[in-house]
């Protein structure tokens, strides 16, 4: 796991490391799926591609969990595995394989609101990227 819950009042915080940007985005995702549904292994029955716009690498970050958390909100639809397949500073284009959201196989464990910028910063530091992303409940 490279990813880890981290302490926040009212909120759930996660900090992300990986090897490159692209991995960073889908090391996003795979932190946003543990948070808010049980952890089985499940497959997916559809692949979508999500594209998503932004003004930098942080505003599409939060662009890109926003429009997974309207998916799993509006659509019932569970983002189950990620693939980039292009990233520039201001644009995403990723393979999201889902499952529909089954009550009676899955169980909430939160119900994530919104992604937030709040201390949003993706930094290089040696050979990774970093960041924190604060998600609102």
């Amino acid at each position: 796991m490279v990813f880890k819950i981290m302490e926040h009042t009212a909120d759930l915080a996660v900090q992300i490391k990986a090897t490159s940007r692209p991995k960073l985005f889908e090391e996003a995702a795979k932190a946003y799926l543990y948070l808010i549904i049980n952890h089985q292994k499940w497959s997916s029955t559809e692949d979508l591609i999500i594209q998503v716009e932004g003004e930098d690498y942080e505003d599409l970050l939060v662009s890109w969990l926003s429009e997974l958390v309207y998916i799993f909100e509006s659509d019932r639809k569970i983002p189950l595995n990620f693939r980039v397949l292009q990233l520039s500073p201001t644009h995403l284009r990723c393979q999201v394989g889902f499952v529909a959201y089954n009550p009676k196989l899955h169980t909430i464990h939160n119900d994530i609101k919104a992604v937030t910028y709040h201390e949003l910063e993706i930094k290089k530091i040696k050979n990774n990227f970093q960041t924190n992303i604060i998600f609102d409940i």
